[in-house]
């Protein structure tokens, strides 16, 4: 399944990793990795996140308390964005 990331969601990543860098290099290189292999393990099972609304999907990554929200459309996944749990639970989609 194809997938792609918004530029959105890829300024997201970013402001995450240099944010963790701050505190610990080794954790903020462990984030990336995590990030990126979520997003290749949402191309094999596209599912596995519980619906946030209609055709969007996320998925919390509980080592960084980070939801990751993607949106499924016929044979692609687009990453719309991340979100940190101590923001609350007001991602806007759009």
């Amino acid at each position: 399944m194809n997938i792609n990331i918004t530029l959105r969601a890829q300024k997201q990543i970013n402001s995450a990793y240099w944010y963790i860098r701050c505190d610990s290099l080794q954790y903020s290189d462990e984030f990336l990795s995590t990030i990126y292999a979520f997003i290749a393990k949402i191309g094999k099972n596209p599912n596995i996140g519980t619906i946030y609304i209609k055709n969007v999907r996320k998925k919390l990554l509980k080592k960084y308390h980070y939801y990751v929200y993607y949106r499924i459309k016929r044979e692609s996944i687009t990453i719309l964005g991340i979100w940190h749990t101590k923001r609350g639970s007001q991602f806007r989609v759009f």
